[in-house]
C-alpha cells in the first residue's frame, strides 16, 4: 500500500507497517508500536476485534473445551474480546515479541508464541482460528488462510478480516480456490465498518474446514 492509503488514518506506525519490506522490518515496527498500540487504535475507533469475536461466537458458541488460536494476536485485543464471550482456551501467535509481552498482560491466553504467519502453522487441533488486522497485500497474504484451515479440525472455523480495498481480486480468488478444492466452505463474507464513518469497509470472512 502507498503512504497515502486512507486506512492509515494519519498514524505513522500504520504507514510504516504498510511500507515494511521484510518480516524483520515489520517486526521492528510492531515492537516499537506495542506500548501505544491499544491507545492509538482506540482513538481511531477501531472495533474489528470485538466484531470478529462476535462473529466467531455466533458460529461456534464457547464451551469449556473450545480451543482457539488468535493468529496475529498483537497486544491481545481479540483475546480479550474472546474472553468476554466466555472462551477460555486461547493461544496467541504473533511476529512481534513486543506485542506478545503486551498480550501476556491481558491474562486471556494459555500460550503465546512468536510465529511468522506467512509460514504453515504447527498443530491441527484447534476448533477455530481467528485473525484480525493481519492479512494484507504485503508480508502475510491470502495463502495464510490455507494455513489457518490446516490448523483447525475438520468442521472447525476460520474467521478472518480483510480490508475491502484488497479483497478483490487476490483474496477472493484464493478463497474460491479453497472452495473448489473442497477444503473449505464459505459460511459468510459480510462487510462491516472498518472505523465509524470511514469509507473503507472491512470484510469478515468465515470459512469452515470440510476435509
Amino acid at each position: 500500500m502507498s503512504a497515502q492509503n486512507p486506512a492509515e488514518g494519519g498514524n505513522s506506525f500504520l504507514s510504516a507497517v504498510y511500507a515494511a519490506k521484510s518480516p524483520q522490518e515489520l517486526q521492528g515496527v510492531y515492537n516499537d508500536w506495542a506500548a501505544s498500540y491499544d491507545t492509538d487504535l482506540d482513538s481511531l475507533g477501531y472495533t474489528a476485534p470485538q466484531k470478529a469475536a462476535d462473529v466467531l461466537a455466533s458460529v461456534l458458541p464457547p464451551t469449556p473445551e473450545t480451543r482457539i488460536l488468535d493468529a496475529g494476536c498483537g497486544t491481545g485485543l481479540v483475546g480479550s474480546a474472546l474472553s468476554r464471550h466466555g472462551y477460555r482456551l486461547i493461544d496467541g501467535a504473533d511476529l512481534s515479541p513486543g506485542m506478545l509481552r503486551q498480550a501476556q498482560k491481558t491474562g486471556a491466553y494459555e500460550n503465546l508464541n512468536e510465529v511468522d504467519l506467512s509460514l504453515p502453522l504447527e498443530g491441527t487441533d484447534y476448533d477455530a482460528v481467528i485473525c484480525v488486522g493481519t492479512l494484507t497485500e504485503g508480508h502475510v497474504g491470502p495463502e495464510a488462510l490455507e494455513h489457518f484451515a490446516d490448523a483447525v479440525k475438520t468442521g472447525g472455523y476460520v474467521v478472518a478480516t480483510v480490508l475491502g480495498t484488497i479483497w478483490e481480486p487476490r483474496y477472493r480468488e484464493f478463497v474460491d480456490g479453497l472452495v473448489q478444492r473442497g477444503k473449505v466452505r464459505v459460511v459468510s463474507q459480510d462487510e462491516t465498518e472498518y472505523r465509524p464513518g470511514f469509507p473503507i469497509k472491512l470484510r469478515v470472512v468465515v470459512l469452515q474446514r470440510t476435509k
